[in-house]
């Protein structure tokens, strides 16, 4: 957890300097990052001590296209699920078979 919280400073520095992840725009790098973050609350991951990260994804989750790609998961075992990463595989709610 030492590390989770040192890189989440880092992280956190950066959106008080900056509106997004990579500087001023709206990159990959924000869903790329921002995805993780709806997973903080059910793995029990103390993410609401950042304040500008916490600002910063609440943001994201206002915009129309976040709600287009956040609620999956990527595909394990070709199975599209909405588990959160920290749930074991008998957790997850198969979504859709990919292979």
């Amino acid at each position: 957890m030492a590390d989770f919280r040192k890189w989440t400073a880092v992280l956190d520095s950066n959106l008080g300097q900056h509106e997004y992840v990579s500087g001023d725009a709206l990159t990959v790098a924000d869903f790329s990052v921002g995805v993780w973050l709806g997973y903080t609350e059910v793995c029990e991951v103390p993410v609401a001590e950042f304040a500008n990260i916490d600002n910063w994804h609440n943001g994201l989750r206002e915009m129309p296209s976040w709600e287009k790609m956040a609620p999956l998961r990527p595909a394990l075992n070709g199975v599209v699920s909405i588990a959160p990463p920290c749930a074991g595989a008998e957790t997850a709610i198969p979504l859709l078979q990919t292979g």
